[in-house]
Order: structure tokens, then sequence, then C-alpha cells
């Protein structure tokens, strides 16, 4: 008994004209879907951020900092916010008291 195997028509299928037609037509849409990405990634924006900098460029002050000064008065603000000598209020003199009484003292507050 002999068996026999029916011929497989898929390599037909695929040799045809009209398949290797359709591959090539989705292999162009694909390449110029990559090629429109591409120019819009690596020229576009390129020209786009280029157009931006000379705009921002014209709205810059046109003087010069001097960076010396500028980290000079940023660390003597910096010093006056965080002063590093903490003071010691027992010992500081009360301005509105008696001028025998030094330190500060707690009122007593009576509520009725």
């Amino acid at each position: 008994m002999r068996f026999k195997l029916p011929e497989l028509k898929i390599f037909r299928v695929l040799a045809s004209f009209k398949f290797i037609a359709a591959l090539i037509v989705v292999f162009i849409i694909i390449t110029l879907c990559y090629l429109g990405w591409f120019l819009y990634n690596n020229l576009y924006k390129t020209i786009a951020q280029t157009e931006e900098i000379i705009i921002l460029r014209s709205e810059v002050s046109p003087y010069t900092v001097n960076v010396e000064k500028f980290t000079e008065v940023l660390g003597a603000l910096d010093k006056k916010i965080n002063p590093t000598k903490i003071v010691d209020w027992k010992n500081t003199r009360n301005p509105f008291g008696t001028p025998g009484s030094s330190p500060v003292k707690p009122v007593d507050v009576l509520v009725d």
C-alpha cells in the first residue's frame, strides 16, 4: 500500500508574481516610512532647534556676567540665610526687660 501525498502548492504561491509584487510594495512602504522618520528626527528637528537657538540668543541679555562676583554674591546670600554661628538665647540680653534682667523669662498668664 503506497500513500500518495498531495503536492504542496505553497512554493507555487510564494513564487507567483502577485505575491512577489505585494511583498515589494510592502517593502517600499516600510522603507518610505523609515526614511520619513529618519529625515524628521535628524534633519527637521535639527533645523527647528537651530532656529529656536537663534531666536533665544536674540532675546538673551547682551551683557556678560562676571562669574566670580556672581559666585561671591551667592556665597554671601547663602551665609546670610544659613548662618554658621548659632545664637545662644540664654545669654542674650532682653531688650524689653529691666537693665538687671539678662535672660528672657517666661510670663505666667492667668486665664479666668
